[in-house]
């Protein structure tokens, strides 16, 4: 039995004066976004002179706060982030002071940068990023092995999630805390809410049929989309998975969570929840005709020399305005290359053919056998030597051979010379 709504505010660790009235606050957290809090407070009935909360250094922007509710005075903590900014208003009888949180993850979206990485799979870049910005990740490995990517004039928030949709892995902030992660079909249910009994509202509607039809990826969930109201509920988190009971069978089952929002106001605590897949979130859940590009390759005020765009595929091209290169490769490794530099063309497989073309001639080159055939003739002109060299080399006319030298011919060996036919003329 629920008696009544507990929580704590703290600030750098201390716990909030027990005097202040909180009038309310709201927490909401979301796949691929920062979560955020709002913090509402009473000033109080000011009369000139009086000092105010919003003097103190309790809520000073910058400071760490964390926000702890519960049921009975049993408190756990919802959200942790640090103050972003206040705002004070006027009523008819007193002032309202408003403060606003964000997970420490909001400085990844602070400034634009550019970087250049070599030779790191994603995982591995996404995992320095968050340490050099000083956040604590967990990041799933990703396979994939890049020899070159840059990140162009986009924010480091921005570039982390254009590498976690390139690798169908999703970013979930939480408390302090980067997730990058394919979400876990497996996972235990976290809450299960039932129509008539704990399920308060419910608004959910199925995947329209042509998007059913490109969305394979996460068949074992519900092809569903929607928001659930329940009673408070501090465990469920984006990322998890809750199950949905008494509500047909179309739309009875598991489902995915995508957004949680808890508001304590007058009382009161309700958690609202989202759920279901966006179809602009990564995996096979994206249409395989909409690539999107990891970083922009024009810009009109980006002086880097360096540019690069990767499909979700793993399609790339990377160009370089200072080296005047070009490169179009494929995740299997089959790439073309223009070097204005070196005045060449290189054209390689994944299978260690190639062909390159410079100021000295034109290269072919395989580990195994090179085949040329044609319909019709195949000319081979020298206006110098033309050599023809190998562990043996056998020519064969099917009605006439012919070899002639304008000025000699020399037939010759070290060991035996063969000269045979039904009929041998010499001079």
């Amino acid at each position: 039995m629920k008696d009544y709504v507990s929580f704590d505010i703290l600030s750098e660790g201390t716990i909030i004066d027990p005097s202040i009235e909180v009038i309310s606050f709201h927490i909401n957290k979301e796949v691929n976004r920062i979560p955020v809090a709002t913090i509402v407070i009473r000033e109080g009935y000011h009369t000139p002179g009086d000092p105010l909360i919003s003097d103190s250094d309790f809520f000073s922007p910058g400071k760490k706060i964390e926000i702890k509710g519960g049921w009975d005075g049993k408190n756990t903590t919802l959200f942790k982030g640090i103050v972003s900014h206040q705002q004070l208003q006027s009523g008819p009888e007193n002032l309202t002071l408003t403060i606003g949180c964000r997970d420490e993850a909001v400085q990844l979206t602070s400034h634009k940068r550019r970087a250049n990485f070599t030779e790191k799979k994603d995982s591995d870049i996404i995992r320095d990023i968050l340490h050099d910005n000083g956040i604590t990740s967990q990041v799933e490995d990703t396979s994939t092995q890049h020899g070159q990517l840059v990140q162009n004039n986009v924010s480091d928030w921005d570039f982390i999630l254009a590498r976690a949709k390139a690798n169908g892995l999703l970013v979930i902030p939480d408390d302090g805390t980067v997730h990058v992660k394919a979400p876990d079909l497996s996972a235990q249910k976290k809450l299960t809410l039932t129509y008539g009994e704990n399920l308060m509202e419910l608004e959910t509607t199925t995947v329209p049929f042509h998007q059913q039809a490109k969305k394979v990826a996460y068949s074992a969930l519900r092809m569903t989309r929607g928001r659930v109201k329940t009673e408070g509920f501090g465990p469920i988190k984006p990322g998890d998975l809750m199950e949905l009971k008494e509500v047909g069978k179309r739309f009875s089952g598991t489902v995915f969570v995508s957004g949680v929002q808890h508001d304590f106001a007058e009382g009161n605590w309700d958690t609202h929840i989202r759920f279901g897949f966006d179809e602009k979130w990564p995996g096979k859940q994206v249409e395989a005709s909409s690539p999107t590009a990891t970083t922009t390759l024009t810009n009109g005020e980006d002086k880097s020399p360096q540019k690069s765009l990767e499909t979700e595929g793993g399609m790339k091209i990377l160009l370089d305005d200072e080296a005047k290169t070009l490169s179009v490769e494929t995740p299997a490794g089959n790439k073309i290359t223009l070097n204005e530099d070196s005045q060449s063309i290189l054209i390689t497989d994944q299978n260690q053919n190639s062909i390159k073309m410079d100021n000295t001639g034109i290269a072919l080159h395989s580990p195994k056998d090179i085949h040329i055939t044609a319909d019709g003739n195949i000319n081979l002109e020298a206006t110098q030597n033309l050599n023809l060299t190998g562990l043996k080399i056998a020519a064969a006319a099917q009605s006439e051979l012919d070899l002639q030298g304008t000025a000699s011919a020399k037939l010759s060996s070290s060991a035996i010379v063969d000269v045979q036919g039904s009929l041998v003329k010499i001079n």
